[in-house]
């Protein structure tokens, strides 16, 4: 059997030097832990080009059983195939939306996504991480705090004075939010084992203050690209993986204010980043504004800005008002419905009774555009609605149902995503915890903030943007 060298880039691989390399790690892999084998696989999936590693399992396998005097390793060479083939997410089981906004963040935080925040020292960018994570915990997400900057006692004076600006109930005494400062990370333990000990907490959000803090306890550089990846591969990708939201807590880089400090493949491997700024300056005695950015997005949020007031016992939760990816598109499909609405109107002006197939056909010479099975969707969805001026009968569909002309008001339109939540100032707590509901005594409601005319005594160290101790 001929040795064959596929190309990764500028390296060439040699398939028996790494033949060899999986039988010197028979020992260790031959009964091997799922998460050894995912740790194989990994190996080979950076090292081999796709287009080749079906053809490359085969032949390493052959190559091993001679290097082994004819005992291939199955449980191997399955494991491998497994970890590439059947256990990743598949493309055809995704779901119809890109991404869902997670309670109480103000459209800042998806589901089952990750994000970096970075800034210069002093812009409030821990204050902000932490009022959206109490928030998300109190709207019924358990969240988790990972901190390395800022210590027990700085955090928990913060905390409370977020819960007495709000009147939120204690999120850390129910266990809903969970605060830990300097934990330890091993560079030794697996992704899928890391994986597995958050989600088995109920963890929905975890929170890294900072990025810097965490890759350099790990022995790593945070500007080195190689170190942010083995930090992403342990910390980031298994948690979204397992649908749980990720923010991460970043530096500015010196010369390019724009984007977090040092490597690149920060952004390479976060699909959303965000600019936070102190527009107005802030503190126990004065109220101020801080500006989040969206500076990087894989789903259209780029320029999109949130401001919030903070200060003298004000936290608000950002708020946007540029329209959300989701919302425009809503918005867009909805005008494309009422245009394809309006064009079988004006073909069946023409001629009817037509089939359904017939009515598309004609209505696509009126400008219509769209895949077969959404026109088909979208016209038994008219059908349906006695607004919308058509009709299905025996003979096909007609003009029925009320001044069904050009200048018909047109269809019900479809539902779009929910509006904001209404503000929350402490009534109508949920009665009790439910199958997907909020924990005992949350509120249903995502807090804006509490009341300006407000007085509040200052909270030493509980607001300055200043106390934070990354550079």
């Amino acid at each position: 059997m001929d040795d064959f060298t596929p190309q990764t880039g500028s390296r060439p691989l040699d398939q028996h030097a790494l033949a060899v390399a999986l039988h010197r790690r028979a020992d260790l892999l031959d009964g091997a832990k799922a998460e050894e084998l995912h740790e194989c696989a990994s190996l080979i999936a950076t090292e081999v080009h796709p287009g080749e590693l079906a053809r490359w399992i085969a032949d390493a396998a052959e190559v091993a059983r001679r290097a082994n005097g004819g005992g291939l390793q199955e449980d191997v060479v399955a494991g491998i195939a497994r970890a590439l083939f059947d256990d990743p997410q598949r493309t055809d089981e995704g779901g119809d939306s890109a991404r869902e906004e997670l309670p109480g963040t103000g459209g800042l935080l998806h589901r089952g996504q990750s994000v970096i925040f970075f800034a210069a020292r002093g812009e409030g960018k821990s204050i902000l991480a932490l009022l959206l994570g109490v928030s998300a915990a109190v709207a019924g997400t358990p969240t988790y705090y990972f901190d390395r900057e800022n210590g027990a006692s700085l955090t928990r004076t913060r905390y409370e004075a977020i819960l007495d600006a709000l009147e939120w109930p204690d999120v850390l005494a129910d266990g809903h939010f969970i605060g830990r400062h300097y934990p330890q990370l091993d560079r030794a333990w697996s992704p899928d084992s890391y994986g597995q000990a958050i989600a088995s907490k109920g963890i929905g959000l975890v929170i890294y203050d900072s990025l810097r803090e965490a890759i350099s306890q790990l022995g790593g550089d945070p500007n080195s690209d190689a170190d942010i990846s083995r930090f992403i591969d342990l910390a980031v990708t298994p948690l979204v993986r397992r649908d749980i939201s990720v923010a991460i807590l970043d530096n500015i880089g010196h010369e390019a204010k724009n984007r977090p400090k040092g490597s690149g493949s920060k952004l390479d491997a976060i699909p959303q980043a965000y600019l936070v700024e102190t527009k107005d300056k802030f503190s126990p005695v004065e109220i101020g504004r801080i500006e989040i950015k969206c500076t990087r997005s894989r789903f259209g949020d780029e320029e999109r800005r949130w401001t919030a007031r903070m200060g003298r016992g004000i936290f608000e939760i950002p708020q946007s008002r540029d329209e959300a990816p989701a919302a425009r598109a809503a918005h867009e499909l909805r005008e494309k419905r009422e245009e394809f609405r309006r064009a079988t109107i004006a073909a069946l002006h023409e001629h009817s009774p037509l089939g359904r197939d017939d009515l598309i056909t004609a209505a696509r010479k009126k400008g219509t555009k769209g895949r077969n099975e959404r026109l088909r969707d979208w016209l038994a969805e008219l059908a349906a609605d006695p607004a919308s001026g058509l009709l299905s009968t025996d003979e096909g569909y007609i003009i029925e149902g009320g001044p069904a002309g050009m200048g018909h008001p047109g269809a019900t339109p479809p539902e779009g995503p929910p509006g904001p939540d209404p503000p929350f100032r402490g009534e109508g707590r949920d009665p009790g915890p439910g199958p997907g509901g909020h924990p005992a005594g949350h509120p249903k409601d995502v807090p804006l903030a509490a009341p300006e005319e407000e007085e509040h005594a200052p909270r030493l160290l509980g607001l300055s943007p200043d106390d934070e101790e990354d550079s």
